[in-house]
Formats: structure tokens, C-alpha cells, sequence
């Protein structure tokens, strides 16, 4: 199999239960994450795992083979709006993307999220559709020869 191709999707917020605040939803943009204390960061991160993981199992019965470093990516992040108020897709999606290459590497679905394996990133706005909706493309690509 020389090429595989695969669509995700990936969570834009995160809610954590807490027993003073009750249950509080962060959304994953860097503007509301940077000021976050490192405790809190990490719960989001590990809430992100959790719920982005039934999508990686949906995807592991059609990932058939091992991967090694013979295997570049390509990430394309598409994300939709619930209204016309415009937002900066990239404050989301960098932040998407980083859970997203972690928790793909933590699963071994990805080697590692570096330049060698991860050839492009690119993030598409796909429009207003009613609900603010993220996924993620994954084409994979076995090459030999590949450069490192």
C-alpha cells in the first residue's frame, strides 16, 4: 500500500467537572489557553486525549500496517462555524493540532510529530455550517527513499 487517506474528527473544546465550579467548558484557542496555570493546562490535555481517542480507535481497524520511519504525513485541520462572526483559525487549529500530533504519537499511529515524519500541516476554513465542526485529514504516504 503506497497511500492512505483518512478523515477524523477532532474536538474544539473540552469540558472539565470540577467540585467548586461545577462542569466548565475551555475551548481550544491560544488565546484562552495561554493564561491558564500548568495544572489546568495538563487536565485539558489529558480531557482532549479522552475524548479524541474513540476517533482514533474508529480509525485503528483501517490502519494496516506498522509504521516506521519509511511514512510521511500530511495534516490538513478543515474547520467549519456556527455563525458568521469571524475568529482566528489558526488560535484553534495550532492548538488542535498539537493535542491532536500528541495523541497520535502516544497511540503509535505516528512515529513522531517532526519534521521527518510530518511533512505539512495546513489549515482550511470550510465554511458556515451551523455548528463549529473540526476535522482532520490524515494522508499517509510510504516512501522509501524518503530523505532524512
Amino acid at each position: 500500500m503506497e497511500n492512505l487517506q483518512m478523515r477524523i474528527m477532532v474536538p474544539t473544546f473540552v469540558i472539565l467537572s470540577g467540585p467548586r465550579k461545577g462542569d466548565v467548558k475551555y475551548p481550544l484557542n491560544y488565546n484562552a489557553l495561554r493564561n491558564i496555570n500548568r495544572f489546568t493546562l495538563g487536565a485539558i490535555k489529558n480531557k482532549f486525549y479522552e475524548d479524541f481517542k474513540p476517533e482514533l480507535y474508529g480509525i485503528l481497524d483501517r490502519w494496516p500496517f506498522k509504521l516506521n520511519d519509511n511514512y510521511t504525513f500530511e495534516l490538513i485541520y478543515t474547520i467549519t462555524s456556527a455563525n458568521k462572526r469571524k475568529f482566528d483559525i489558526a488560535n484553534i487549529l495550532s492548538v488542535v493540532d498539537k493535542f491532536a500530533c500528541d495523541c497520535l504519537v502516544k497511540e503509535g499511529l505516528m512515529p513522531e510529530d517532526n519534521w521527518a515524519n510530518l511533512t505539512t500541516i495546513i489549515y482550511k476554513f470550510g465554511g458556515v455550517t451551523g455548528e463549529r465542526i473540526c476535522t482532520l485529514d490524515i494522508d499517509i504516504d510510504h516512501n522509501n527513499n524518503k530523505n532524512k
